[in-house]
């Protein structure tokens, strides 16, 4: 038996150790025909290491990146729906980028199984390029004030007093710098309709949700949160104030234009004339119009078309500001250039003031010339002689020739040039008629009465002379004037006739 045991080993070695291999053979294929080996694709997540550490030392953020790689592993067919990703890990570390251009970084990933080893017979990732590609770019923080996005409106005799106070005022913005390309403004929605119902007065407003917008005011969706909001409400606090039409209106000007010119109020003009203001009920009660200052419009040394800018907003009282437009008026103030014309006055229109009854007054000059300057307009219509009032002062003027001044009156509208230097000649004689009859009454008194008959001797003598001898001188004289004054109707003198005159007047004495 041992011989028979012992010959099996040791005879035919060779074929019997085909033997055995060729049943295996037979056995593995017999075994994978009924479950053979396939190759799968399993998809495994990628776990991106370090973006805090990225956003804080490169001031970088990912913008888009692959969420899973695909390996692929040969397993049995019956372990088909066991090769899955969680007997593998994938990582990518973020900070462990390159490349130039932000759109396209590669980062270096890292494929490990971590089980199923009797379920994998094995399994390939492209280890020739394990990278792959990640798009970055710049990440940002912009302040945005914000802003107030009417929905419905106020009551026409209503507005807000002063500003609208948000809280937060400022929202900070932060995200990718190329997602900012549109943000334009963050506005708070606020139903006024409803806000105005419960004015006027202050009027407040809780949890108030805040968009973004572009420059054309449509808003912008952040559904994907890339772009993060400091606060995503605010509050609101405000006054709704009455408003009110109110007239403006000027005191006038200070100062003096330039020499040769003159101010004309009905070539002044007021831009606005009315406005409209707003305030609380109580500060507008009383209300009505504002007015500019003088001092505000100073004409001093103009010679042309000046305007002044007024700020009417430091008119207002307190409590009331401007509901709509500028706050500027403009005052334009046209000065015109006076002309001058001279005009010849009659000097039978200058009274004579303070006269003496028992004298005569004569001007020798028929007319004297004035200078009046005025608007070209105004000079058209002006009749110098019955506009312009002069008169000469006759007091304590004894007979003979004087050169007066001539004292006017001024005329409304017009100034009179020189008009302090104008002077007349004015002739003073004795009333002859006057004389001879005041003389004539007390010779006929004295001859009623005997006791003054009797002077002395010297005295009735002289008496005698003086009377013989002014007689003649009195009808001579007399008879002068005639013929002068048929030469003179107005019975004015020359200068040399009055001399002569008086010459003759004194040898007849």
């Amino acid at each position: 038996m041992k011989n028979r045991i012992k010959r099996f080993f040791t005879t035919n070695i060779g074929w019997k150790i085909a033997a055995v291999f060729a049943g295996i053979i037979i056995w593995a294929l017999l075994s994978n025909t009924q479950d053979p080996f396939i190759t799968t694709t399993v998809p495994i997540p990628i776990t991106y290491l370090n973006e805090d550490l990225l956003l804080e030392r490169d001031g970088l953020c990912v913008l888009s990146r692959p969420e899973t790689v695909t390996i692929t592993a040969r397993v049995a067919t019956s372990n088909r729906n066991k090769a899955t990703a969680s007997l593998f890990t994938c990582t990518a570390d973020l900070v462990d980028h390159s490349g130039g251009d932000l759109s396209s970084q590669r980062i270096h990933i890292s494929v490990q199984q971590v089980g199923g080893n009797n379920i994998v017979i094995d399994w390939n990732y492209y280890r020739s390029d394990p990278n792959i590609t990640v798009v970055m770019d710049e990440y940002i923080s912009k302040d945005f004030t914000v802003a107030l996005k009417s929905d419905g409106s106020l009551s026409q005799d209503a507005q807000f007093q002063g500003q609208v106070e948000f809280t937060p005022s400022v929202i900070t913005v932060s995200g990718p710098k190329s997602r900012f390309t549109n943000v334009n403004s963050i506005k708070a929605t606020v139903d006024l309709t409803e806000l105005n119902s419960r004015g006027p007065g202050a009027v407040t407003e809780e949890n108030i949700p805040v968009h973004l917008y572009d420059s054309n005011d449509e808003e912008i969706r952040n559904t994907d949160g890339v772009l993060s909001l400091s606060a995503e409400t605010v509050s609101l606090s405000a006054t709704i104030a009455r408003l009110r039409e109110v007239t403006v209106t000027m005191e006038g000007v200070t100062g003096t234009p330039a020499e040769g010119f003159r101010y004309d109020s009905s070539l002044t003009t007021l831009n606005p004339q009315v406005i409209v203001v707003k305030g609380l009920k109580g500060n507008l009660s009383e209300l009505n119009t504002v007015t500019i200052p003088a001092d505000l419009v100073n004409i001093d040394g103009i010679s042309g078309q000046t305007s002044y800018e007024i700020d009417l907003a430091q008119l207002l009282p307190e409590g009331v500001s401007i509901a709509e437009g500028s706050s500027t008026a403009v005052v334009t103030v046209n000065v015109e250039a006076l002309v001058a014309e001279e005009r010849q006055y009659n000097t039978s229109n200058i009274e004579i003031l303070n006269r003496d009854e028992l004298l005569l007054y004569d001007i020798r000059e028929p007319f004297v010339n004035v200078r009046v300057r005025g608007f070209s307009e105004d000079l058209g219509v002006l009749d110098l002689n019955s506009s312009l009032k002069a008169y000469v002062d006759a007091s304590a003027l004894e007979p003979g020739i004087h050169t007066v001044p001539v004292i006017t009156d001024p005329i409304a509208g017009y100034y009179l040039d020189g008009i302090d230097s104008l002077s007349v000649t004015l002739a003073v004689r004795i009333n002859e008629a006057l004389t001879t009859t005041a003389e004539t009454e007390t010779e006929e008194t004295g001859s009623g009465d005997p006791s003054e008959k009797e002077p002395s001797e010297n005295g009735s003598s002289a008496e005698s002379e003086t009377g013989t001898t002014e007689e003649p001188s009195l009808e001579s004289e007399s008879e002068s004037e005639s013929e002068t004054e048929s030469q003179n109707p107005d019975g004015i003198k020359s200068p040399e006739e009055h001399t002569e005159a008086e010459e003759t007047q004194g040898d007849n004495s």
